[in-house]
């Protein structure tokens, strides 16, 4: 996948972030999995697991590979670093999204729908089905 400037930059920024509020934080291992874990979503342009309305922490403790424990004590810190990653994945465009809309059964193909015909009467527009 192609990196725009936003894209670079807002890694940039997470990767700051990163180092100044997980280093005291966490071991170094643990602080390079969680930033590995952020970067890849940005890179990825995937918004950060959910469950309703809140992050899906237990599924990022599994994906960063950290105790119960240690997410639940982190979850303020990583919490503002997932905001902006949802709010960035928001915005950006999904080119497969678009090129693969299919039709369903209650959007018949363009040659079955029946034609109209629009007329001019007095009373304004109307449309007649042939």
């Amino acid at each position: 996948m192609t990196e725009t400037s936003h894209t670079r930059l807002l890694s940039r920024k997470i990767s700051d972030y990163c180092r100044i509020r997980f280093d005291p934080l966490f071991p170094p291992q643990e602080g390079a999995r969680i930033r590995a874990f952020l970067l890849n979503l940005i890179s990825c342009a995937e918004s950060p697991p959910r469950k309703l309305r809140d992050y899906d922490w237990q599924e990022i403790g599994i994906l960063c590979d950290l105790s119960d424990e240690a997410i639940r004590s982190a979850q303020t810190a990583i919490e503002p670093a997932l905001d902006a990653i949802a709010r960035n994945t928001k915005t950006a465009p999904k080119p497969a999204m678009i090129a693969s809309r299919r039709l369903t059964k209650s959007q018949p193909h363009a040659r079955e729908r029946p034609l109209q015909l629009v007329t001019k009467s007095v009373s304004g527009w109307r449309g007649k089905l042939r």
